[in-house]
């Protein structure tokens, strides 16, 4: 049985690691690239090209909503 992926588009990488309270090098860290590729998207403002990455990002934000619905 396959997990369901949210439906909600993906927030920009900045604003998903504010909401979460993770400096640059750990959101590097969760998706496993480079502090300065963080900063680079922040920068940018824009999602990364790398769909693993993006998938990561989805999966991240998932936890956010559910903690958000949880308090």
């Amino acid at each position: 049985m396959a997990i369901p992926r949210h439906t909600t588009p993906i927030l920009q990488p900045g604003e998903l690691r504010h909401d979460l309270n993770l400096s640059r090098e750990r959101m590097a860290r969760l998706v496993d690239v480079s502090a300065k590729t963080v900063e680079r998207w922040e920068a940018q403002q824009a999602l990364p090209a790398n769909l693993r990455v993006r998938g990561q990002l989805a999966d991240i934000q998932a936890v956010r909503d559910l903690g958000f619905e949880g308090y």
